[in-house]
């Protein structure tokens, strides 16, 4: 019972978790394309950049409001490590846009170790079930 419970927290936790990043990720590349300072110029390639890392970050808040895990992991290798690790090392605001990739990590493993115990037991209890009614 409890790791049912502990299951299903983990869940919508990742949900949850996955949910409020994407959408702080792409709050605050919106603020960074609307507002340029510091390291982050306004040229054809950061808007475009930008952009992108905004539409990532939607289909991270799509993912995580669905429950898939392994999307919210390819979200955050997709965001993080061109454009996240790099602003993660800034001094300025810019670093928050890093801190909610990592959030795309953090939810993914969340909602994939949940619904992997989910599946795994299943499969187990139908194929004793299965047995028992044939023999």
């Amino acid at each position: 019972m409890k790791t049912d419970m502990l299951r299903s927290l983990s869940y919508y936790a990742g949900r949850i978790i996955g949910a409020a990043s994407g959408v702080a990720a792409c709050g605050l590349w919106l603020w960074a394309l609307g507002t340029p300072q510091g390291t982050f110029s306004l040229s054809a390639v950061h808007i475009a950049i930008g952009v992108l890392m905004m539409l990532f970050a939607i289909f991270a808040v799509i993912a995580s409001v669905r429950g898939h895990g392994l999307a919210l992991l390819i979200m955050f290798i997709m965001s993080f490590f061109p454009v996240g690790a790099y602003l993660y090392g800034t001094p300025l605001w810019l670093r928050w846009i890093g801190v909610s990739n990592i959030g795309f990590l953090l939810a993914g493993l969340l909602i994939m170790y949940s619904t992997r115990k989910a599946t795994h037991q299943a499969s187990v209890t139908d194929s004793k079930s299965s047995g028992s009614t044939s023999g």
